[in-house]
């Protein structure tokens, strides 16, 4: 009666909340209240569904990027589409997303959900957008941080709890009206109300996953009522994290943080205890309880530190209990007593009769155990064949009572007690059970459990039959059998009424079982030890397989059958029915939890233990299933009733090397943690509060120091990256190198110190912004290795403490080399051949001799020596270069203890690159003196009167060359001095009188070192006078020129004269030969009208006459005239003077001679004779010549008789 009434009722209660619903509307609740972004969300409800709002408003900073926001929204796990609206739409990736990008942007946007809805997830992005000088566009997706992102759990309004907690309330008060029909009789309109509300209750389940007692579905009111989600509230700050609002942390641990427990059972009402201890062990704190009239279930989830850092325990604790308001089920068991049951030879002495009597005991036993035995009702139908149990019935029959009555076990115990004997009429026993169970009109939820051996092998006679998918089911039955009574084959088949063959008792036994199962009844089937059936007619009539395929079709559904290979395994199936059966009075059945691991943690091993830990212990076997898989835990077929629990425990480790970890910011140790109580109801989850927990980062410190020792800062760079090692990863993708940037502006106080101190983080390359943030330890726990190492800075030597904290950076004193240039003060050419030699500072004692690298310049021979800082130095120049002289011979070198270089206290001149000093020295050209000695050429006397030209040219005489001594004559003028490094030509333009003049011009060069090269640039070394022309060097350096002359030819003249008249005759004849050969005629001679005449030879041309004796003959004369006998010698001497002249033997007079002097043609002697007329006597007496020879004879000669050396000297400075 309370049922109906409360039924009549239930309109007006649901359209009260409707009329509530209408006016409800909640008030806007914060999503996103951070700088830049701000997210809000209300809901009002129409009576048919709730329709939310969310308001937004982005602000993005003006340097910052153009961003277009995007949601995502789900009602109980289904997506939710938005409302239309003209500033959004859906994107590839399903967000309802901002079509254009901004930096400011706000608005509202509104979608539609179903009125009792258990929860709304929203999900928060965006999209960036940069545009570069090109106008090309880069999108960077999803810039919001996860925390940001969510999914964050909507509000919901009261009335949605409110519906849902009516519902739940409504079915265990339904439950409560219907008890057992032995016990209670109630009117059809209580019948109908119950029958209803059951109605009602069961069509709201969804079956999850085949199991063998899916027939419990629908037993408990617990399957039906959706609990409403007591959602857990956590807090979000963008520095801080994301924890647990109301939250607790174990006694002295800081880095987990856990939820809360309620204090009230079905609210949010949070206990307040912010702190235990952790110990699994207690199991009264932070618990979430569930229940209207009870605690029908509590759960908590909470973590602790480990020992290890970073590795945190996890503990699950789920409590169950019993159900208040239980609604009775009643069970017959139908069970085959026919005599293949018994033990026998036949059956392999397989006791199958005694396992089905203790398996059917045990079944009693445990539901009355478990307290249950008011709540179950159990029959019994045993069948055999007529004649043998039940007498002509074939059927022996316990009638339905509660279990809980001793009596009740002691009749079905009793009942199963005599031997089984007989046939299988299976038909019998399935008509007679579903007659018991629709017997009883209390709408108790009704099941039959059959145990049978083998085929059928009676039946009743088939009169109509209906086909359904292949298989013939009997509709309706005579009163007469078929009675094979071994086989299921009929000995004689036959055609029904409808017209179908009938072969065997299948038809009628599986048509029974059908009318079993029309009428509500759920039926499970156990098949002991079948085998096939050989059937009347032929061996393997049906084989092992076709019977079962059979037999799977007696059940409601095919794996609601079961084979049993053994008499125990009859007991196991009879014993895990019970077991099942008491797990549907629980409170928790079927249970599932889903625990995915948070992003920012990984499971330490990937291995979950389940423990007991009520007061009523769960054995082992019926313990839960937990396992971890694809980054969730997940803990399957949770049976918990009163006083049972169960904690699932299983460790996760912070993932700190993940290059996005922030220290101390808090994490979700997980993902949505959810229990589905029962596995009827598999949309009905409740969360779990879930733990945070975060690790601690290290912050260090880094000084850079500047040292130079020249005070000069300019060498230093504007910045100094320096590199961030991390030692000790345990993952391969692990950041182990970051970059931090000290520059200039990192300075406090004093310019030489650069420092930046509690550094958390640091770049991911060398100059972008820190965003690796420092954690303590590694995803093993271990502290990770820190160490800056600093990038080289070129000029400067690094050191650092032991800790690679402090840097320190002393500008490098490279120790300088010493290069020295040597130029002549000629022409700046290079000079080689000097010798200089270094002494001072950490130098031998003897000093360091130059390396002359032959090119001019002089350095230090061994890099190992250099000029340090802060010393003094000597060089000094041992020998110059040849042909040079050394003005200074001793510099003073200095390096200051600030590395300025001075050279004799000056720095004029100095020139320092490469970290060498380099220093030019110029020396004095020694100039050449060039003398000229003039000789003759076969006298070897020296001879004066000659004229010189000296020239000077650019370069080797290409071109007229510049006159530098033109005309040089005289004895005052025989030496060119100090000629400077040059081309040269000295050529003679004036030959002394007499001699012969050749065009030869002597070209020579004196090089930067003073030497004498000829005009192949070849060194002139000789010293000592050479025999024909050319240079040589005197023995203190000079240069010489021997010139050899030639005297020119002489001519003989003849002037031929009367002695008397002093007239000239002509006509005279004279020959002339040499002393030595006075038989060979040289030349002729012939006088002219006026006397003279020169001597030709053969050819008619002059015959020149070199120094030598001659002698001259007169070979006729002139008409009239008495011709000499005598003969003349004439002596020239080698040095062109006229030596002894005589007649006969006896000397003439010299005055008689006369010499004609020759700059041009040959030098010419002339010779008077005089000629007596025949027949006149001499003046005097004489020898008996009759003639008066008056002989003139003229020596003239190019030379003189006096051999000149010319010494001539320029009459201007040459350089």
């Amino acid at each position: 009666m309370m049922v109906a009434i409360l039924m009549g009722f239930i309109p007006q209660i649901l359209t009260a909340y409707s009329s509530i619903a209408q006016a409800i509307e909640t008030q806007p609740d914060k999503i996103v209240d951070q700088s830049g972004l701000k997210v809000s969300s209300s809901v009002s409800s129409d009576g048919n569904s709730l329709n939310w709002k969310l308001q937004y408003e982005k602000d993005v900073a003006s340097d910052g990027n153009d961003q277009a926001l995007k949601f995502k929204v789900t009602a109980d796990g289904e997506a939710i589409a938005f409302n239309e609206d003209a500033s959004f739409a859906v994107d590839d990736d399903q967000w309802f997303a901002e079509k254009d990008f901004s930096k400011q942007s706000q608005g509202s946007l509104s979608f539609t959900t179903v009125l009792n809805v258990s929860k709304v997830a929203l999900e928060i992005q965006a999209d960036a957008t940069k545009t570069d000088g090109t106008q090309a566009v880069t999108i960077n997706k999803n810039i919001l941080t996860s925390a940001v992102e969510g999914p964050h759990a909507l509000k919901l309004p009261a009335v949605a709890t409110q519906e849902t907690t009516e519902v739940s309330a409504t079915s265990p008060t339904t439950a409560e009206e219907i008890t057992s029909s032995q016990e209670t009789e109630t009117t059809a309109q209580t019948e109908e109300a119950s029958e209803a509300t059951s109605s009602e209750i069961n069509s709201s389940r969804v079956v999850v996953g085949a199991s063998n007692l899916e027939y419990l579905s629908g037993i408990s009111a617990f399957s039906s009522i959706n609990y409403s989600n007591i959602a857990p509230e956590y807090t979000t700050d963008a520095t801080k994290g994301t924890f647990p609002t109301n939250s607790w942390q174990p006694a002295g641990q800081t880095n987990v943080i856990n939820h809360q427990g309620n204090k009230e059972r079905n609210f949010a009402t949070w206990d307040g205890v912010t702190s235990w201890n952790g110990d699994p062990s207690d199991t009264t704190h932070s618990y979430i309880q569930y229940g209207e009239k009870q605690t029908d279930f509590a759960i908590r989830k909470y973590a602790k530190e480990t020992s290890e850092p970073g590795l945190y325990d996890v503990y699950l604790n789920v409590k169950g209990n019993e159900q208040q308001d239980i609604k009775p089920v009643d069970i017959v068991l139908v069970v085959d007593m026919s005599g293949s049951m018994e033990s026998s030879q036949r059956n392999g002495w397989n006791d199958r009769a005694g396992a089905a009597r203790n398996g059917v005991k045990n079944f009693l036993t445990s539901i009355q155990n478990a307290g249950l035995g008011n709540y179950v009702n159990v029959g019994l139908i045993g069948f055999s064949s007529p004649g043998y149990i039940g007498g002509k019935s074939g059927y022996i029959s316990v009638k339905l009572g509660k279990v809980g009555n001793a009596s009740q076990q002691q009749a079905i115990n009793g009942a199963l007690s005599p031997s089984f004997q007989g046939g299988t009429y299976t038909q019998i026993g399935l008509r007679q059970g579903s007659a018991m169970l629709n017997a009883d009109t209390s709408g108790n939820k009704k099941m039959m459990i059959l145990l049978t051996d083998g085929v059928p092998t009676f039946s009743d006679k088939v009169k109509n039959s209906v086909m359904e998918n292949g298989i013939l089911y009997g509709t309706n039955f005579g009163t007469t059998r078929d009675e094979p009574g071994y086989t299921a084959e009929l000995r004689w088949p036959y055609t029904d009424s409808s017209g179908h063959r009938i072969y065997d008792t299948w038809p009628a036994t599986l048509g029974e079982a059908k009318k079993a199962k029309d009428s509500g009844n759920v039926v499970h089937a156990l098949g002991i030890q079948l085998a096939g059936d050989d059937g009347y007619w032929s061996e393997g009539y049906m084989s092992d397989e076709e019977v079962r395929q059979n037999m799977e079709l007696i059940p409601t559904s095919p794996d609601l059958y079961e084979d049993a290979d053994s008499a125990d395994a009859v007991e196991a199936y009879l014993n895990n029915q019970a077991k099942d059966i008491i797990k549907n009075f629980n409170t928790v059945t079927d249970g599932t939890i889903t625990d995915p691991i948070g992003t920012q943690f990984q499971y330490a091993n990937n291995q979950a233990t389940v423990t007991s830990v009520g007061k009523q212990t769960v054995p082992a076997s019926e313990l839960p299933s937990a396992a971890i898989q694809d980054g969730q835990l997940t803990v399957n077929h949770m049976n918990l009733g009163q006083d049972q629990e169960v904690q699932i425990h299983y460790q996760v480790r912070i993932n700190t090397e993940d290059k996005d970890f922030t220290p101390e910011k808090w994490y979700p140790m997980n993902g949505q943690t959810t229990l589905t109580p029962n596995g009827d109801n598999p949309d009905n989850k409740v969360d779990f509060g879930v733990p945070s927990a975060k690790a601690p980062g290290v912050k260090l410190n880094l000084k850079k120091i500047w040292e130079e020792y020249d005070k000069d800062t300019s060498k230093r760079p504007d910045s100094l990256d320096f590199t961030l090692n991390r030692k000790d990863t345990t993952e391969s993708n692990s950041w182990k190198q970051g970059f931090i940037r000290l520059s200039k502006s990192d300075v406090a106080t004093d310019t030489n110190v650069w420092e930046k101190t509690n550094i958390e983080k640091v770049a991911e390359t060398q100059g972008a912004t820190e965003s690796l943030w420092l954690p303590q330890f590694n995803n093993k726990g271990k502290d990770f290795a820190y160490s800056f190492e600093e990038a080289t800075v070129n000029g400067y030597e690094s050191s650092r403490n032991a800790a690679k904290t402090i840097w320190t950076n002393k500008k490098i004193y490279t120790p300088l080399a010493l290069e020295i240039t040597k130029i002549s003060d000629q022409g700046k050419t290079p000079l080689k051949g000097a010798v200089f030699r270094l002494s001072g500072g950490s130098l031998p004692n003897a000093g360091v001799e130059l390396k002359d690298n032959g090119d001019g310049t002089y350095t230090l021979s061994d890099d190992k020596y250099k000029l340090q800082l802060n010393t003094e130095y000597t060089l000094t120049e041992v020998t110059p270069p040849a042909g040079h002289t050394a003005t200074t011979t001793s510099w003073k070198v200095n390096v200051s203890a600030e590395g300025k270089v001075t050279i004799n206290d000056a720095a004029t001149g100095i020139e320092i690159n490469d970290n060498t000093i380099k220093y030019t020295i110029e020396n004095e050209f020694t100039k050449r003196p060039l003398l000229v000695e003039k000789y003759n050429k076969d006298s070897g006397k020296t001879l004066d009167g000659a004229k010189f030209t000296l020239k000077q040219y650019e370069d080797k005489w290409t071109n007229d060359g510049k006159v530098v001594g033109d005309d040089l004559i005289g004895s005052d003028a025989k030496s060119f001095a100090r000629l400077a490094p040059g081309y040269y030509s000295l050529e003679e333009t004036t030959v002394p009188t007499g001699y012969k003049k050749d065009d030869t011009v002597f070209k020579f060069q004196i090089d930067s070192a003073g030497k004498l090269l000829d005009a192949n640039g070849k060194e002139i070394t000789a010293n000592s006078k050479p025999m024909t022309d050319g240079f040589y060097l005197t023995s203190d350096n000079k240069i010489v020129l021997i010139k050899y002359n030639e005297l020119r030819d002489f001519d003989f003249s003849i002037l031929k004269k009367n002695s008397q008249s002093n007239k000239p005759l002509a006509d005279t004849e004279f020959s002339l030969a040499t002393k030595e050969d006075s038989n060979t005629i040289l030349a002729t001679l012939k006088t002219n009208d006026e006397g003279t005449g020169q001597f030709l030879n053969a050819s008619g041309n002059h015959y020149g006459v070199r120094p030598g004796t001659y002698v001259i003959k007169e070979t006729k004369a002139p008409e009239g005239f008495v011709l000499l006998e005598g003969t003349f010698e004439v002596t020239i001497n080698a040095d062109g003077t006229v030596g002894d002249v005589t007649y006969d033997g006896k000397d003439l007079d010299k005055d008689a001679i006369k010499v004609n002097l020759k700059d041009e043609d040959n030098n010419v002697i002339e010779l008077t004779v005089a000629n007596t007329p025949k027949g006149q006597l001499p003046a005097t007496g004489g020898s008996g010549i009759q003639t008066f020879i008056i002989v003139a004879l003229a020596l003239v000669t190019a030379a003189g008789a006096l051999t000149i050396c010319y010494f001539y000297r320029n009459r201007k400075e040459l350089n």
